[in-house]
């Protein structure tokens, strides 16, 4: 008997034992390196910037008011606006979701909203748009 008080284990085979307990330690990393990296591809998803919606009203007989409605986190937000086909007029990226414009000349505008992360334009950066279409009044 040992000091323990039970039977000394004998004909153990210390070596494959413990070749096998590490071959289980690197199963279970590689398995936990896998769902890191799924965890990370869907944190990058879900703080993707995406937009949702650009509305544009005109308001107050001829303001024209554009919102982007986006997803994602640390966003910046630029707006162009078209009278016919032909650019009229930018807002540069910045912090605000908002656009309020009285332009001059009546007609159709169209308004192009974008999104991207950070302030800094970047490869990692994402960048979305859509366009929607609005006659102003008086046409």
């Amino acid at each position: 008997m040992n000091r323990s008080g039970s039977e000394p284990v004998a004909d153990v085979d210390w070596a494959s034992a413990y070749a096998y307990l590490e071959e289980q330690q690197e199963a279970i990393l590689r398995r936990l390196a896998d769902r890191l990296g799924r965890l990370e591809t869907e944190v990058e998803e879900l703080t993707r910037a995406r937009i949702r919606a650009v509305s544009l009203e005109v308001e107050e007989e001829r303001t024209l008011h554009s919102v982007i409605e986006a997803d994602g986190s640390d966003l910046s937000f630029a707006f162009y606006v078209y009278r016919e086909d032909d650019l009229r007029w930018r807002q540069p990226y910045g912090r605000s979701n908002t656009l309020r414009l009285s332009p001059e000349e009546p007609g159709r505008y169209r308004v192009r909203g974008f999104v991207r992360r950070g302030t800094e334009s970047s490869p990692a950066d994402t960048r979305v748009s859509t366009t929607v279409t609005l006659a102003t009044e008086g046409t």
